[in-house]
């Protein structure tokens, strides 16, 4: 159960606490039960298992100390020897370090091998002003039944961060310890979008199993020294399951953070008005916008033609977050400076999403139309949650517009988003919104399952042997398309030939390969993207006369989603979709048809539906597969039905077509 707990700091102490969760640089010695181990009660499908998980955060020390140990009860939980820690260098000094790292590896007959190697260092991004290092290290000779334990601690330069408590990780933990020593001082917040503020208060939001909680703890030796500490036992791994929600939303773990309100409602108002109050410092509109947009517009112009204009100027901007939504680095130009005004991110034609957000929202003001800010909450990672007080849980921005009367929600920063939509992660999130005079917060609609829609048609040829040749055209409409469109604008057209001749080679029959031949309108956001391909080979199995294929060869190597009996979490589905694919086999005098799947039509609580037909004349066969999913979210309760929806979906879609040729010797085995 979520709630929300404060403490209020005392301003003139210092904090000095005697930790005896952090045992200088002792380590544990195993039991005979701990080596002999070979899996776990209550995991036993489990690669490995937290012996024991600790983190101390000492804020006088401005240190997050961790100690582990692990057992080994899989080859696939070898993985885990090599520790991979990442670290920033900023030139404000704000940043981050590893002060040090040490480790052993004891085997299951008690020898113990202590870390010596040194780590390796790479640089995996930078920018003008900061670089982000990784530091891999390797624990010595691990086998399966070794304990790895290894202790590391991170210094902040000259800032502090309050903890995140991960009470269920990965892993069955058999016991865990967490422990926050709180610095008494006066300590100034600011995160992204938040101005400085004096916070002297601590709050924090747990969701936690029965009987487990946070606790103070103070002792006094002529100063008072207070910690946050919880001890937990026996917590199951982290439930991994097919389409369910971010498991930051359910997974158990204590959120702490500064404060200096004294409740929810009071730290919205307070940090929204000043969160707005920044918003509307960069978007102004400055004269620089000003004149650009008396430029861009006709004098005729209609509120929706203005706002299509603005937005089409947007979308021509280098947006420098595509790489970053293709996990690349954000590209950096040789004297960058961060922009202090929109004005700034027009004339140097280039931005980041909110950056280029911020330039909508001017130049629609700038045209006299009513527009606002709104920052939410990235649904593929994270489910906002107004219990948790700060603005850091707030990922990307996007633009409400009033039209006509009408509220419309834009999304210029998501490169290649179709005027009137919303990237999918952007969809159905929560978070803070500017209106007229304040700000509240918001939830953003869902997008229709016709804004996301795939087509795909095949046209084939088959010979006397079952061997065909022809071409896949693949349709990729309004928001369906702006993955493929990021991918071209990152890595390049070929990059994308690449993946989609892999996907075709997951999708069609074992037997065919496909080279893609063209890629149509990749940089057109509101036209379909068309993708061509030309395939051949065999489209299915053949016994003596008889050829047995799929019916839909888009669904050949498709295997049922949703095969457990039982289910923990709800279901959750990224986007709502219409899937149509449409394929023509036309076929030689040598073969005819003798059997087909019959029609069938599903339905799913009016969230979804499927339907697949095929018929025949003496030249050819031709199938229509239609799905079109329309709600993304369905409780654990309706797991039952949603389970046999896609159950009976999956047996369809794997019904094969039967042919015979009176050729001699067509096809293969």
């Amino acid at each position: 159960m979520k709630r929300l707990f404060r403490f209020c700091l005392p301003v003139s102490l210092y904090l000095l606490i005697a930790l005896s969760g952090v045992h200088a640089q002792k380590w544990t010695q195993p039991t005979p039960e701990e080596l002999s181990m070979t899996e776990q009660k209550g995991a036993p499908e489990g690669d490995a298992v937290y012996l024991y998980h600790e983190e101390v955060t000492d804020d006088n020390e401005a240190t997050f100390s961790y100690y582990n140990r692990i057992k080994i009860l899989k080859d696939k939980g070898l993985k885990l020897a090599e520790i991979k820690l990442y670290s920033t260098e900023r030139t404000d000094g704000m940043g981050t370090s590893v002060r040090s790292f040490s480790a052993r590896t004891i085997h299951a007959d008690g020898t113990v091998i202590p870390m010596t190697q040194p780590a390796t260092d790479e640089i995996v991004a930078q920018a003008k002003d900061w670089k982000r290092i990784r530091k891999i290290y390797k624990l010595p000779q691990p086998t399966v039944g070794s304990i790895l334990e290894y202790r590391y601690t991170f210094e902040l330069h000259n800032h502090l961060e309050s903890p995140i408590w991960d009470v269920q990780r990965d892993l069955y933990t058999r016991k865990t310890h967490y422990v926050w020593a709180v610095a008494n001082r006066k300590i100034t917040s600011k995160v992204k979008g938040e101005l400085g503020r004096t916070v002297d208060q601590i709050s924090w939001s747990p969701l936690l199993p029965s009987g487990v909680d946070v606790k103070r703890t103070d002792r006094w030796d002529g100063q008072l020294r207070t910690a946050f500490v919880l001890d937990a036992a026996d917590i199951p791994a982290i439930p991994i399951e097919e389409n369910m929600p971010p498991p930051s939303s359910f997974a158990y773990k204590v959120r702490f953070y500064y404060s200096a309100e004294s409740s929810k409602e009071a730290f919205w108002k307070e940090f929204g008005a000043h969160w707005s109050e920044a918003q509307n410092h960069f978007i102004g509109p400055g004269p620089g916008v000003k004149a650009a947009v008396s430029k861009l517009l006709a004098p005729g112009d209609t509120p929706e033609q203005k706002l299509k204009k603005l937005y089409a100027a947007a979308m021509e901007l280098d947006n420098t977050s595509v790489a970053r939504d293709q996990g690349a680095p954000e590209p950096q130009v040789a004297g960058d400076v961060q922009p202090k005004s929109t004005d700034d991110v027009l004339a140097a034609r280039r931005g980041n999403n909110d950056q280029i957000n911020s330039l909508f929202i001017a130049m629609a003001r700038a045209a006299g139309i009513k527009a606002y800010a709104m920052r939410v909450s990235n649904r593929d990672e994270y489910i906002f949650t107004p219990t948790h007080l700060t603005l850091a849980q707030l990922d990307d921005d996007i633009t409400i517009v009033n039209l006509d009367g009408k509220e419309i929600f834009l999304d210029p920063g998501t490169r290649f988003c179709p005027f009137g939509h919303l990237g999918w992660r952007h969809s159905l999130a929560s978070g803070l919104r500017q209106t007229e005079a304040k700000t509240e917060i918001a939830s953003t609609p869902s997008e229709p399952f016709a804004a996301h829609q795939i087509q795909r048609v095949a046209n084939l040829n088959m010979d006397e042997h079952g061997q065909v040749t022809g071409t896949v055209k693949l349709t990729f409409i309004g928001t369906a398309a702006i993955h493929w469109r990021q991918d071209e604008a990152v890595k390049g057209e070929q990059a994308v030939r690449d993946s989609v001749k892999e996907l075709l080679k997951k999708q069609l029959p074992e037997g065919m390969n496909a080279e893609v031949t063209s890629i149509a309108k990749a940089n057109e956001y509101e036209e379909p993207l068309t993708i061509m391909a030309d395939v051949k080979g065999m489209i299915g199995t053949s016994e003596e006369a008889r050829i047995s294929l799929k019916a839909d060869i888009f669904q050949a190597q498709s295997e049922q989603i949703f095969k457990p009996e039982t289910r923990e979490q709800p279901i959750y589905f990224d986007v709502s979709e219409v899937v149509l694919d449409a394929i023509r086999i036309n076929l030689p005098p040598s073969i005819t048809v003798a059997s087909l799947p019959t029609r069938e039509a599903e339905k799913l609580q009016n969230g979804a539906s499927y339907d697949l037909s095929t018929e025949s004349n003496a030249t050819s066969v031709t199938i229509r597969r239609n799905y079109v999913l329309g709600r993304i979210f369905y409780p654990v309760s309706d797991y039952p039905e949603v389970r046999s929806f896609y159950s009976k979906m999956s047996a369809k879609d794997q019904e094969s077509i039967v042919l015979l040729s009176s050729a001699v010797g067509a096809g293969s085995k």
